[in-house]
């Protein structure tokens, strides 16, 4: 059972009225929890800290906004999520981050905890490969399986490299849609996209 932060809408509130103290119990209280949830997405150290200093920071630079209504915990996550998905997009130009994403990437049935979670979202992941148009499903698979580069695909399908990496991109972007309500899977996604622009 999940575990709960005791009279969190009253923390919550005097938070909100600009309370430290009680910021500070909602921080000790959760810290570990969106840094376990950082981590098992982005599987670096140096990321979920981060992430954890950026998610608190803006909750308590946006508190007036938030709902003590609603689910305090789904808040948090959305807010680590959007700053995941975030910092891998800054990353973009980053090589030392995407070679580490690619690692990430190759080894990710085995660093995944669940695996039964992970069946389910590789199986959601090759049905969203196998709806793509049989040209650009070729291109995704030379670069994604083979890791060939633009100009190896370019040169063995006799077509422009310009043309490879729009395949790729429009690839890229009727996997993200096809499974769009999947967080996880947008995370993977989000990845791939950096990765495959080296």
């Amino acid at each position: 059972m999940p575990r709960t932060l005791d009279n969190e809408s009253v923390l919550l509130q005097q938070m909100i009225e600009g309370d430290t103290t009680a910021f500070k119990e909602i921080y000790e209280f959760y810290q570990g929890i969106v840094y376990a949830f950082a981590f098992r997405l982005t599987k670096t150290k140096d990321l979920a800290e981060d992430v954890v200093q950026e998610v608190f920071t803006k909750i308590w630079e946006k508190r007036e906004q938030i709902n003590i209504e609603k689910n305090f915990g789904g808040y948090i996550r959305q807010t680590a999520r959007n700053h995941i998905y975030n910092a891998w997009t800054k990353a973009a130009h980053d090589k030392t981050m995407l070679e580490n994403m690619g690692r990430h990437l190759q080894h990710l049935q085995t660093l995944t905890p669940d695996e039964l979670a992970f069946r389910e979202l590789g199986r959601m992941y090759r049905q969203a490969v196998d709806k793509l148009p049989a040209r650009q499903k070729e291109i995704f698979q030379l670069r994604r399986e083979q890791e060939l580069s633009f100009e190896q695909i370019a040169t063995r399908l006799g077509i422009s490299k310009n043309t490879v990496k729009n395949q790729m991109v429009s690839a890229l972007r009727s996997i993200r849609k096809d499974i769009a309500g999947n967080e996880e899977m947008l995370i993977l996604v989000a990845a791939l996209w950096i990765y495959f622009q080296k």
